[in-house]
């Protein structure tokens, strides 16, 4: 990853969405998306998949911008139909990538917290906090036993083109400045009762 491209790209994706207003613009949230994907690179082979899914699910996203321009109508419409339910439908993709926004918000926060915890610590409460509850048992325990692998703290923000000091002041403005993104998106979703993903195993490469 280049020098600071990592951050840098993710606080001006977020400002950007931001901006735009509410309701959230679905190109501007894909782009959000979009910043957040290359930091799969850095937190272990048995994350990859994660990266691979957002691929899919943001392509997905990006695919609906030509009909909802805006978040709730994917939502609201697919509410009706009943496809919020259905495996790789638009509504369901991105409720799967407002848990990735909040999965990375919740790392960068307990990071931000403890300046001594580890890396694979942080991952390890984020993710039981945010993506394992769409995961199957399976897809959790191969999750838990790979986050052993994941680098130290200090190997992470070197790889991601950071300083300390610059890693804590990016990282400390996209906790804060996506607090109302998360907990909007996600509201959307109250009342939909999505299922589980139906993995048993962690793919090599797109997910079904």
């Amino acid at each position: 990853m280049a020098q600071g491209l990592f951050f840098k790209n993710l606080t001006e994706s977020l400002s950007e969405l931001l901006e735009s207003g509410e309701p959230y613009q679905t190109n501007a949230f894909a782009k959000l998306c979009d910043s957040i994907i290359g930091i799969f690179d850095h937190l272990g082979i048995v994350l990859q998949f994660a990266k691979h899914e957002m691929n899919y699910k943001i392509s997905s996203l990006k695919e609906a911008t030509s009909q909802y321009k805006l978040l709730h109508e994917i939502v609201d419409e697919e509410k009706k139909s009943g496809d919020i339910v259905v495996k790789n439908s638009y509504g369901r993709n991105l409720h799967r990538l407002i848990l990735v926004v909040a999965f990375i918000r919740k790392t960068f926060m307990y990071l931000l917290e403890n300046e001594d915890i580890l890396l694979k610590d942080a991952v390890y409460k984020s993710y039981g906090e945010t993506l394992s509850n769409i995961h199957t048992y399976p897809i959790r325990t191969a999750v838990w036993a790979g986050l052993f692998s994941l680098p130290y703290r200090e190997t992470f923000i070197k790889n991601i083109g950071e300083t300390d000091e610059s890693a804590r002041i990016a990282a400390q403005e996209f906790v804060v400045k996506s607090v109302p993104v998360v907990e909007k998106i996600s509201a959307l979703f109250d009342d939909a009762k999505i299922p589980i993903s139906d993995l048993r195993t962690i793919p090599k490469q797109i997910p079904a």
